[in-house]
């Protein structure tokens, strides 16, 4: 028979069907997934400290885990180049429709202080400067729907393709932070603007280094748009966390890949199955054939695929940091103050809708925000004739 201890601390027998119990978990407790998620995260933090590729020059080291038909369906010989200031053919030998009534874009190159930028631009290099940074895993052609629709409007638009994306040269210190691309972007803006303040447009990483830039120099940014990646900080730090775990729990899921791609050569390696789910999952019934032979021809190399995947080790692993641009880093913490638009995808895979209306609603209001129905992620793709006209009429003023 089991034994207890009774009040007077002498042993005692229990009386059957009096065992001890827990109180039973509640059906949705959420605290399991969610500490597994940061403990996953902790963890990739601290075991994972070398990178296969030290720095973009460094390509013929990483050839262990290249295959070389695994980045396209043709040999690397056979993957046509952009070439710098000739109209651009396009990924597939297609020029750019020019119905908007602007010129067909052209490949320009920026010589920064530690890279070579690439860039389409479309319009009038004379016109005032918009600048569109695009996201993961994407290109500069994922503009090539609003590029053309701005330029149209008398403006100069470019669209760089972001460090570490081919064509675009990468960075020789392997420095891939939020501060360096914000950097990235508003040298470009010294570069082209012409002393006036540029309209700037970000979607995904883009819409995080562009906020970031307009924390770091607000005065060289007129008005901002961002897609598909709201200020999170201001949620993050509230008690939003305890009081919603099911939607934090469900943004851990979708979040997996993140903590994924900590992994070095498994993580490049597996790049021909992540993006297209990624793909799949964050644009439900999007075709994005088009866009993913333009990711693919971009990373074309072991190194361009490691770069692409410090944005992430960058940003949960603080030894991809430099200290000096610790101070620029925080800006990504803090909402733009001048005009500012956000726009959403209801159907959004990557981000949740739900938290991006938390998000909003907890960080300073932009001047205009909008969860779109019927599309996700990639909304400026799925549905230009409607994202388009908003984009524009904001930056008009």
């Amino acid at each position: 028979m089991r034994r207890s201890v009774g009040p007077d601390g002498r042993n005692c027998p229990r009386p059957p069907g009096r065992a001890r119990f827990l109180p039973a978990r509640p059906r949705n407790d959420h605290t399991a997934p969610i500490l597994i998620g940061f403990a996953t995260a902790m963890v990739l933090q601290t075991i994972w400290l070398v990178d296969p590729v030290p720095d973009a020059k460094c390509e013929a080291r990483a050839t262990f885990f290249l295959d070389p038909l695994s980045c396209s369906s043709r040999p690397a010989s056979a993957r046509p180049e952009l070439r710098p200031g000739q109209p651009d053919a396009g990924p597939a030998g297609r020029f750019v429709d020019p119905g908007y009534g602007c010129p067909v874009s052209t490949t320009i190159e920026i010589e920064l202080a530690d890279v070579r930028i690439s860039a389409l631009r479309f319009g009038s290099p004379n016109a005032p400067l918009t600048l569109l940074l695009h996201g993961y895993p994407d290109t500069a052609w994922t503009w090539r729907h609003l590029g053309p629709a701005l330029a149209a409007e008398g403006r100069q638009v470019v669209a760089p393709f972001m460090r570490g994306y081919g064509p675009s040269g990468g960075a020789p210190d392997g420095c891939y932070q939020i501060a360096t691309l914000a950097e990235d972007a508003l040298a470009i803006a010294e570069r082209l603007g012409g002393g006036r303040p540029i309209g700037l447009v970000g979607h995904d990483w883009g819409a995080i280094a562009a906020a970031t830039a307009a924390a770091i120099k607000p005065e060289v940014i007129d008005r901002i748009v961002t897609l598909a990646v709201p200020q999170l900080a201001p949620l993050l730090w509230s008690s939003w966390l305890l009081r919603n775990p099911g939607l934090l729990a469900a943004q851990l899921r979708r979040s997996w890949y993140i903590f994924f791609q900590q992994i070095p050569g498994v993580a490049e390696r597996s790049l021909d199955w992540v993006v297209p789910k990624l793909w799949r999952d964050w644009s439900p019934g999007y075709d994005a054939t088009e866009d993913l032979e333009n990711f693919w021809r971009s990373v074309n190399t072991p190194a361009r695929r490691t770069a692409v995947l410090r944005y992430y080790r960058a940003f949960l692993q603080p030894w991809f940091q430099q200290p000096r641009r610790w101070a620029g880093q925080r800006g990504w913490t803090r909402p733009p103050t001048m005009p500012w638009l956000y726009l959403h995808g209801e159907r959004d895979g990557c981000l949740g809708a739900d938290l991006a209306r938390a998000a909003i609603a907890a960080a300073p209001t932009p001047n205009q925000h909008s969860v779109l129905p019927g599309v996700g992620h990639f909304l400026h793709l799925e549905d230009p004739d409607r994202v388009n006209p908003l984009i524009s009429s904001f930056l008009a003023g």
